[in-house]
């Protein structure tokens, strides 16, 4: 066995397991010519599933079929450009297969309803057989009836196992017929361009037919270049080709018309057929190819358009390709050749389905769904050829296999043969392929139902009907019949049944095919319930028995207000209107259901009075004072004061009052009673307030003339008698200046209105004289001449000064207080006392025996001299009286004494202040021998005149010259003749060093020191030198600021030179 042959028949035997068929491998069918049967469809019945038909003729029961509407779609028929326009497919194109289940006569039964909508009676509507086989070849040319406007156009066919091509499929030319030329008398009437869209097929001379296709035609719009859908236009006068069909791709325009003036009257193009929205929906529906429009002729030598490819149905669950496979639906080409008139448009391709589960290749499958080519003509001038068909469709059940290259081009236009031109007639457009694309085969049943069950059931019990309906088509429509029904028209609605019933329901569906169902419902008994009593009116509180009778139990309900919710006697607590509900059950279930009603007695109400009163203690109250009452008179009042009745009150007044004065707070209770036995209670509170926690000044001394601060606290205002020497008799805590000794008497309010009253007692007394402040140099005196005393510096207490005088320590503003033992005070004015300070300094001073030396007495620094009114300081100084004497004092008149103690020698002098002077004055003074070679100027004491002064001092110094020693004595050499030695020091001022240059005029040993003021000897250098000069550098970090003297001693003199520290 070739192998090739051995895959096949693999293939086959497994289909054949899996789809379940009998005889495995079947013998093989040569399928070729027409093997379809086609019946024209006059009637279809949805609900009974049948279909009738013109001719019954190779139809069986247990066939399968495809059921097909071929036209009827609605389009636009204005005279415009928008003529042909879709508007509603309706049930055009809409196509599916159907299982016949019988055949009688005419009458052709199917197995089960349509999904799709067909209109036999506006549209035609086709059955066409769908022979099945297991196996099938195809060697020769298979084909179908043409299209004849009411069958045919179709081949479909159902292989089982496997089909085996190697020939040819050829529906081309078998679609939609194309348009005529019209058959007009030759040259009776010259028409010229005919401009409109539609014309009547009787008016031959001014266009061509329209092609055919999905839209039904009238003959009194059948011709005229407007396209009707897809179908192409015929050709206006004069002499304009038609366009060609359309399907998948639109076809292309006819020819302008013969002539000079070239307007555009060719047939419109066939449109394509937006196909997507179907197939994305799962609704696809199957076209054949548009025709072509019919040229227009005045000379009976125009053509035809071409007809449509055919519908190509491949059913297959395998499909095995050979060598010369070939599958065409292509539109025809208008092969004739017009003469002096216009040509036809081709025909648009047709539509080839493979609904095919596998592709087998041995060789390349050719597919073509072309347009047509347009008509030509052989006449001279410019004559109009016809447009192009549109290219058709190819659609795929799964994906389209690589192995396929479907051609589905548009037809080209024709020419004018003797120039070669197509004047402007134009090629059809390229069609389209789809993938996944599903015929619809129906597996829908005929409408019937299932409801719910027949039941039995208590009287007025709730109970929910349903119908559940099944085959038909959906949307379902419902209407139930019977008593109690909430909806009327839902698949599930609730009835409540009071006696035994049946309920009826119908079922519509989208074909308004209807179907009956129903539900019984038994009613069982129910049980025996009678209310003697059916409403009880009574007061709000009042207890009464509400009574039911049933050999049942009973059950009440709310239970809200009963003592017992069950039994045949309730007890009833009354507090609103209430309708009671009773119910008893029978043994199976089944309530009886009534009704008791409480109609509640209103209470008397009384109104419009305070629930809570409240009074300050030993006041009276009117209760009730202002109030309403409402209810049925006469009306009796009853009070209760803890539980005890202490007064009754009978009126048919509505204005009540009742004057209580308690002790304490209580509550007063009253009842109301009406003329119907109906009472309300209630209460009044009456609170005693509390009065105020008054607080105040205790009695005390006011001074004579003076003023003093009462207070009071604990109210929330006040009220002080007598007003007078008061600041504000209203305020907590007055002012107040009596004149003599007085008595006020203070009242406290609180908040709430209740008072308390005390009363103060203010002493008047005589106050101290107002004391006078006199400033003595650095002590102030106050004159008074009584009391105690408190001195005040800045107006602060100075402690411990409580003299009648006080020495000024500070600068400020002083006063004194004076008081009584009755704390009666008086205060002196104050008076300002200012300190000034300086630095008193005594200046410095070398001088040899004899000689005179000036010290300058300085004040420095000064602050606040003038201020202080200080005008002289008298100064005390002393100093080592054989160092020197003293000579005479600049300005004259300043010394006071000199004394000579034992060492020393004591000067006092008063030097004047003058504003902006530092220096006070100058002392001479003369060199003696001394017993030391220096001696400091000793400030001892100093005093201020007429002010305060406070200072800092600095001694001064003196040392002497041309000192040697010898023998431990000192001499005296007043006639050296040598060179003298020198001291130079830099920089002046110094801060930390000093480069000190000392000049030596002869050899020996020489001490360097510094001397402070206060005569501290800080010693520097020691060593021997020659003659000569010397140079040393001194550290003075650690020499005291200020002014020093810098001591050089050599064997025969002494020098001093003066530095100055800052740092």
């Amino acid at each position: 066995m070739h192998i090739t042959q051995y895959i096949i028949t693999c293939l086959l035997i497994c289909n054949a397991l899996f789809f379940g068929y009998d005889t495995v491998i079947a013998q093989k069918v040569n399928l070729s010519g027409i093997i379809n049967n086609y019946a024209r469809v006059l009637q279809l019945d949805n609900c009974k599933n049948y279909i009738k038909v013109d001719n019954s003729f190779g139809f069986e029961a247990g066939d399968k079929a495809i059921l097909i509407q071929m036209k009827g779609a609605s389009i636009n028929t204005d005279d415009s450009s928008t003529f042909g326009d879709m508007i509603d497919f309706k049930g055009a194109g809409n196509a599916e297969v159907v299982e016949i289940s019988s055949v009688q006569n005419d009458l052709i039964n199917l197995k089960y309803s349509p999904l799709l909508d067909y209109y036999p009676s506006d549209a035609p509507v086709q059955l066409v057989s769908l022979p099945g086989y297991d196996t099938a070849t195809i060697t020769s040319k298979l084909t179908a009836k043409p299209w004849d406007g009411l069958t045919g156009g179709v081949l479909a066919f159902d292989i089982r196992l496997a089909l085996d091509i190697s020939g040819t499929i050829d529906i081309s030319g078998r679609g939609y017929r194309g348009g005529s030329p019209q058959n007009a008398i030759p040259n009776k009437n010259q028409i010229y361009s005919a401009l409109g869209y539609r014309y009547s097929k009787l008016l031959t001379d001014s266009a061509g037919e329209k092609g055919e296709g999905i839209a039904i035609l009238k003959d009194s719009y059948a011709s005229g270049r407007g396209a009707p859908a897809n179908a192409g236009g015929g050709g206006n006068a004069h002499n304009s080709g038609g366009g060609g069909g359309g399907n998948g791709g639109d076809g292309g325009k006819g020819s302008l018309e013969f002539g000079g003036t070239n307007f555009d009257l060719g047939g419109r193009p066939g449109r394509h057929i937006n196909y997507d929205t179907f197939i994305a929906i799962k609704k696809a529906k199957i076209f054949m190819g548009g025709g072509g429009g019919g040229g227009h002729h005045n000379n009976q030598l125009a053509t035809a358009g071409g007809a449509g490819g055919g519908i190509a149905y491949i059913r297959a669950n395998n499909m095995i390709i050979r060598q010369g496979a070939q599958i065409f639906s292509n539109g025809d080409d208008v092969f004739a050749i017009a003469g002096n008139d216009g040509s036809g448009g081709g025909g648009a391709g047709g539509t080839i389905f493979f609904d095919v589960q596998r592709f087998i290749f041995f060789d390349s499958l050719q597919v073509q769904a072309k347009g047509g080519v347009g008509g030509s003509n052989n006449a001279g001038g410019n004559h109009g050829p016809g447009g192009g068909g549109g290219g058709g469709i190819v659609s795929f059940l799964y994906v389209k296999p690589p192995q396929i290259t479907p051609t589905i081009s548009g037809g080209f236009p024709g020419t004018v043969i003797a120039t070669k031109n197509t004047h402007t007639a134009d090629t059809g457009k390229i069609g389209k392929t789809y993938e996944n694309v599903q015929l619809a085969e129906s597996r829908r049943t005929a409408l019937s139902v299932r409801n719910a069950k027949d039941t039995t059931v208590c009287a007025n019990t709730l109970l929910n009907l349903w119908v559940e309906p099944s085959g038909g088509r959906p949307p379902f429509r419902y209407l139930w019949t019977g008593p109690n029904i909430d909806d009327p028209l839902s698949q599930y609605p609730n009835v409540r049944p009071s006696q035994s019933t049946t309920y009826n329901v119908s079922i519509t569906d989208s074909f308004d095919c209807v179907i009956m169902g129903r539900v019984n419902v038994v009613i069982r008994p129910a049980p025996k319930l009678d209310i003697p009593i059916k409403t009880y009116t009574a007061c709000k509180g009042d207890t009464i028995v509400l009574t039911a009778d049933s050999p049942e139990q009973v059950y009440w309900y709310p239970s809200k207000g009963l003592l017992e919710d069950k039994g045949s006697k309730v007890h009833c607590i009354v507090d609103t209107n209430t309708l009671y509900t009773v119910q008893v059950l029978s043994p199976q279930g089944c309530p009886s259901i009534d009704t008791i009603f409480i109609n509640l007695l209103q209470a008397p109400t009384i109104s419009g009075f305070n629930k809570s009163e409240s009074i300050c203690p030993g006041d009276s109250i009117s209760l009730l004072q202002i109030s309403t009452i409402n209810g049925n008179p006469p009306f009796t009042m009853y009070w209760h004061s803890s539980e005890f009745r202490i007064d009754t009150l009978n009126t048919n007044f509505s204005v009540l009052s009742y004057t209580v004065k308690p002790g304490t707070s209580a509550y007063y209770h009253f009842t109301l009673l009406d003329g119907s036995g109906c009472k309300t209670k209630d209460s009044v509170l009456v609170s005693i307030l509390p009065i105020p926690d008054l607080q105040h000044i205790p009695d005390t001394i006011v001074c004579k003339n003076g003023t003093i601060q009462l207070w009071a606290k604990g109210g929330f205002r006040y009220s002080w008698t007598p007003s007078e020497g008061l600041s504000d008799s209203t305020s907590a805590n007055p002012l107040a200046s009596p004149v003599s000794s007085t008595k006020y008497t203070v009242t406290a309010f609180n908040d709430s209105g209740c008072s308390v009253q005390s009363s103060i007692f203010l002493k008047v007394v005589d106050s101290p004289l107002k004391p006078i402040l006199i400033q003595k140099d650095d002590t102030l005196f106050a004159s008074a001449i009584n009391g105690r005393f408190q001195w005040y510096r800045n107006n602060n207490t100075i402690t411990g000064a409580t003299d009648s005088l006080f020495i000024i320590d500070s600068a400020g503003f002083y006063k004194v207080e004076v008081y009584t033992p009755d704390n009666c005070i008086h205060y002196s004015d104050s008076v300002f006392c200012a300190i000034g300070t300086a630095l008193l300094t005594i200046g410095n001073a070398s001088i040899s025996n004899g000689e005179i030396a000036v010290l300058p007495i300085s004040l420095m620094n000064q602050q606040d001299i003038q201020i202080s009114k200080v005008n002289a300081l008298e100064i005390t100084m002393s100093w080592n009286s054989s160092i020197a004497s003293f000579e005479r004092i600049d300005p004259k008149g300043s010394q006071i004494s000199l004394i000579n103690e034992a060492d020393s020698t004591v000067f006092s002098g008063i030097f004047p202040i003058t504003e902006n002077q530092t220096l006070l004055g100058n002392i001479y003074m003369k060199g003696l021998l001394g017993d030391n070679i220096a001696s400091n100027i000793h400030i001892r004491s100093y005093k201020p005149k007429n002010g305060i002064l406070k200072l800092n001092k600095q001694d001064g110094l003196i040392g002497l010259n041309d000192i040697c020693y010898e023998g431990g004595i000192r001499l005296w050499k007043s006639d050296k003749t040598v060179q003298r030695a020198f001291i130079q020091i830099a920089p002046q001022p110094i801060n930390d060093k000093a480069d000190i240059h000392l000049l030596l005029p002869e050899k020996g040993q020489y001490t360097l020191k510094a001397i402070t003021v206060t005569g501290e000897i800080i010693p520097l250098i020691q060593g021997y030198s020659s003659i000569g000069y010397s140079h040393h550098s001194i550290d003075c970090k650690n020499l005291p600021s200020g002014v020093l003297q810098i001591l050089l001693q050599t064997p025969t003199e002494s020098i001093m030179e003066s530095i100055l520290i800052i740092r």
